[in-house]
């Protein structure tokens, strides 16, 4: 990872972010409370200003978020992804997880698939699995 978006700051996406930002890749972060991001800002981190334009400045987004409504909610702020790598961290169902799934594929984004797999088998018939 070269440059890295993460979305989420609490405990586990602060955690993330450290490692990524001592790895010496170029850390993104956003909050939806901006006073959470201060202490990574601190330690070299770069402020996402606005979430349509993560795309084209990180090569992996990280989402570390509540649930997944509000993954789904930032997801849909993201717009075209291009060639980014994104990797849902947060708590999440297994249909909020494949629904989530289809969401990124329709913005033609690799996923990390690794979540889903417990879930049930890979279907075929599905070009997303």
């Amino acid at each position: 990872m070269k440059s890295v978006a993460v979305l989420g700051t609490g405990l586990l996406g602060e955690a993330i972010a450290q490692r990524c930002l001592s790895q010496g890749s170029t850390v993104h972060a956003w909050n939806r409370t901006r006073e959470r991001i201060q202490p990574l800002l601190a330690l070299g981190a770069k402020e996402i200003g606005d979430l349509s334009e993560v795309s084209t400045t990180c090569d992996t987004v990280i989402t570390v978020l509540r649930d997944g409504p509000v993954t789904t909610n930032v997801v849909a702020e993201l717009g075209a992804l291009h060639n980014t790598t994104v990797i849902p961290m947060g708590t999440m169902g297994v249909s909020e997880s494949k629904a989530l799934a289809y969401k990124f594929c329709d913005k033609t984004a690799p996923i990390s698939k690794h979540q889903y797999s417990a879930a049930s088998p890979r279907p075929s018939a599905d070009p997303y699995w």
